[in-house]
């Protein structure tokens, strides 16, 4: 289970806690959370495009035998 505290640094995975530069937060009453934090846990490799302004995200699914 990953928990992402609102306004913390920190990210809690399972029993473990890992440190993040930005923390989650609200605005107009939507959660925005620390993309690479986030998408790190779950495995993948994200990469900024700095010329570009792109994010390119990186990620290998399982599937749970649910097919679409």
């Amino acid at each position: 289970m990953v928990t992402i505290p609102i306004g913390s640094n920190i990210i809690y995975i399972g029993d473990e806690q890992l440190d993040i530069d930005i923390p989650a937060y609200i605005s107009n009453n939507l959660v925005k959370l620390p993309l690479r934090a986030v998408t790190e846990i779950f495995g993948a490799k994200v990469y900024w495009n700095g010329a570009e302004k792109t994010i390119l995200i990186l990620a290998a699914f399982i599937s749970s035998g649910n097919q679409r």
